[in-house]
């Protein structure tokens, strides 16, 4: 997977995915938020789109630039359903592992500052 570009907001990365999607082109779009502070946020939300396939990675790129650009390596609207799923559920799991990690780190941080304050 190969970040393409990124934009500002949600809908102008998904108007470029479709158009690429509609191409053939498999695309992902993520979205990196600003910091939170209390105060408010910092910085601009930055949505990135990537390329799934690196093979597609140059047809994407003309694209962008050039609508009538011919795709080489062009998928079908059902392959490329197939790959958004798989990506869609390794995001799942990946969170899923994260929860567990941050479960883990809570409890031995509790479980030392236990042990400090209990020998004091």
């Amino acid at each position: 997977m190969k970040l393409l570009t990124q934009y500002e907001t949600e809908s102008e990365a998904d108007v470029a995915s479709i158009r690429l999607e509609q191409k053939g082109i498999a695309t992902f779009v993520s979205s990196r938020r600003p910091m939170g502070f209390p105060l408010g946020t910092i910085g601009p939300p930055m949505i990135a789109l990537w390329v799934v396939l690196d093979d597609q990675f140059d047809d994407a790129t003309a694209l962008l630039f050039n609508p009538d650009h011919t795709v080489v390596h062009a998928l079908s609207p059902d392959e490329i359903e197939t790959i958004k799923n798989g990506i869609q559920g390794g995001d799942q799991s990946a969170a899923l592992g994260a929860l567990g990690w941050l479960g883990t780190g809570i409890f031995l941080f509790v479980a030392v500052v236990y042990l400090i304050t209990g020998l004091q």
